[in-house]
């Protein structure tokens, strides 16, 4: 993990799939969910062609500005598959935004809650940057944040890592990117959106045991740095 300037720091932003909770333990049950689900509804079979054709749209989208992203997402999924938009959203309403919202809590970090209640009592504002909107994710793993931002929020409607909902943060808090740090699971996505926007950034592994480690040795680092400063 490279270190953090804690000197300067006044703000941590988070991404929140894959950095918050276990995303592929997440996605093992999801699918097990799914596939329980349907073999009673074959009708409904369609469904995970749906799932599968706007996830794969949306990552074709990676770095793209649109003027109504929440709406263009669900139209170039409908247009791509030949169907009413009404039934692309209810379908990702369903298995992507709502669903799995109440298993969050049991794939979430170790050390990451512990984490951010030290961050907030030593005064860092926490903020959180997501591609999906990510309130009711946070709800579901009752973590507290300052700030979350969208990249589907009107004010932004830009996909990473085009850094527009970075620059949207730094412009809220009224901080400046160095005073920062972005927090991701991807390189090619939540990285090369924090270099964009001229921020340190710190990458959680997709290794299990290097990620269950990843918010302790943070704590570590930071009780280190407050030892040391007091010391002096």
């Amino acid at each position: 993990m490279n270190k953090l300037d804690w000197i300067n720091l006044k703000a941590i932003i988070l991404d929140v799939d894959g950095t918050l909770y276990h995303q592929s333990k997440l996605r093992k049950k999801m699918l097990f969910q799914l596939l329980k689900y349907y073999l009673f509804q074959p009708l409904q079979i369609k469904d995970l062609f749906i799932l599968y054709h706007f996830r794969k749209e949306r990552e074709q989208m990676a770095g793209h500005q649109y003027e109504h992203l929440e709406e263009v997402q669900y139209q170039m999924c409908a247009d791509k598959l030949n169907l009413p938009v009404k039934r692309i959203k209810s379908v990702i309403s369903k298995w992507i935004l709502e669903a799995p919202n109440k298993y969050l809590a049991d794939y979430i970090y170790p050390g990451l809650v512990q984490f951010l209640q030290l961050m907030r009592k030593e005064g860092i504002k926490i903020a959180v940057y997501s591609d999906y909107p990510a309130s009711k994710k946070l709800a579901a793993m009752q973590l507290q944040v300052d700030l979350v931002v969208a990249s589907t929020d009107p004010w932004v409607n830009t996909l990473k890592p085009k850094p527009k909902g970075l620059f949207y943060i730094l412009n809220t808090l009224e901080y400046s990117a160095s005073q920062c740090v972005f927090i991701g699971d991807r390189e090619e996505l939540d990285g090369r959106c924090a270099i964009q926007a001229g921020m340190p950034f710190l990458l959680i592994s997709r290794k299990r045991n290097e990620a269950d480690q990843f918010y302790n040795q943070l704590i570590e680092s930071y009780t280190t740095y407050k030892t040391r400063n007091n010391a002096g």
